[in-house]
């Protein structure tokens, strides 16, 4: 049976963690002969419960999950800790401390992955996302009238928007093995690192079913808006706070390129010169800007986005 273990970075969780161990304990990829699921989590120097709590599942489930105490070094840092200290197994899902996974969350989403490696005669690397249903603190679904539009992944949707929410995500083996000898000196998020590796030298599956509970609160990393006005002004405080990250973020994955080579389609890493010389260049930036390789999935977004480039504000 193939293996699958989870890393789950902890900070001062107490209040929904037990419900999220739980929901993992209950996943069914094991009883489907799926793959065998382990857990894996690292405290990032939680001064509340939450050592009690994972003592309490440790001991009671010692052959199915195993944590390990940090220094609080933030939810980047401590999920690149995870990758590093995890063990050698086939593939590796990424989980919050405050969601709710349904029960074939992981049979589902290992099928997908391993009917992928089934349809390549490589080993390829992969990263597996889906869409989150978003819920409020009691796990009621939250209702949204905006349209959401279905995801198309590529290298230069990456280098500026990220389309997988950590917590939904799935790596195999070979993007792990990718990204430890990739880690940058700098990025916005974890899953957005892993979004860019994987589209610019494997393959990304995005599924637009939802496998998990996504619970939205005040402490959350990644906040929603429902309504078109609220997300509006979510987008353009966004926007305003954020744009000039992704070049950043591109540097920095051109830093760690000089230093070990990757396998890519040519207009894949000449789109991440042009993209990150355009600082420099208003030729360059014109060119970014009319090229359609490089865009974000609204129609809205991918405007802005492109006025914003023109004016070097990324």
């Amino acid at each position: 049976m193939r293996k699958i273990q989870i890393l789950m970075s902890v900070y001062n969780g107490e209040k929904y963690l037990e419900t999220q161990i739980k929901s993992i304990l209950s996943q069914d990829c094991e009883r489907k002969n799926i793959a065998k699921v382990t857990l894996l989590i690292r405290d990032d120097g939680s001064s509340d419960n939450t050592h009690e709590i994972l003592n309490k599942y440790s001991k009671l489930y010692p052959d199915s999950i195993r944590w390990y105490k940090g220094e609080n070094i933030g939810v980047i840092n401590s999920f690149f800790d995870l990758v590093e200290h995890s063990d050698e197994v086939d593939y590796y899902a990424f989980s919050d401390q405050d969601d709710y996974w349904l029960p074939d969350k992981l049979s589902e989403e290992v099928k997908k992955v391993v009917k992928r490696e089934d349809m390549t005669t490589s080993e390829e690397p992969i990263l597996y996302g889906c869409r989150p249903k978003l819920v409020d603190v009691n796990l009621n679904e939250i209702k949204s009238e905006i349209k959401i539009p279905v995801v198309q992944t590529g290298f230069g949707n990456a280098l500026i928007e990220n389309v997988i929410t950590g917590c939904t995500a799935i790596i195999n083996n070979k993007l792990k093995k990718i990204i430890m000898n990739y880690l940058p000196k700098y990025t916005v998020m974890h899953d957005w690192w892993f979004y860019i590796v994987a589209t610019y030298c494997g393959h990304v599956i995005y599924d637009e079913n939802s496998y998990i509970l996504y619970r939205q609160h005040g402490n959350n990393v990644l906040g929603s808006a429902t309504k078109y006005g609220s997300e509006l002004r979510k987008r353009i405080f966004s926007w305003k706070k954020d744009c000039t990250k992704a070049s950043r973020q591109a540097k920095a994955f051109m830093d760690v390129l000089e230093f070990n080579k990757l396998k890519t389609q040519k207009n894949n890493f000449e789109l991440l010169k042009e993209f990150v010389n355009g600082k420099s260049s208003i030729k360059l930036r014109f060119k970014l800007a009319l090229n359609k390789n490089l865009y974000r999935q609204r129609k809205i977004d991918n405007i802005m986005f492109k006025i914003l480039i023109l004016f070097n504000i990324y």
